[in-house]
């Protein structure tokens, strides 16, 4: 879903999709205000969101993620991303 101009509003709908493993969102509007939407997908592994306006705070709404092995993001890194990162299960 690569380039639709999805925004964070996005997350309301793939949020009810539980048995979603992977998701790759590169290359739209995703602030990340929309993660905890995507809390209840316990079954998510693999999660893209390159080339996304992203904030670095909306990692914090990843952690209820427990299966998450896998995660793409390009943010502009510093302490407190990757302190955000170190507190997430996987």
């Amino acid at each position: 879903a690569g380039a639709l101009k999805l925004a964070d509003k996005c997350f309301e709908t793939l949020g009810r999709l539980t048995c979603l493993e992977e998701l790759a969102l590169d290359g739209n509007a995703l602030s990340g205000k929309g993660l905890t939407h995507l809390a209840g997908l316990t079954r998510l592994r693999r999660l893209e969101l390159h080339f996304n306006p992203l904030q670095p705070e909306s990692v914090d709404a990843l952690a209820p993620l427990v299966g998450l092995s896998h995660l793409s993001l390009s943010v502009p890194v510093d302490d407190a991303l990757l302190e955000r990162c170190s507190r997430l299960p996987n």
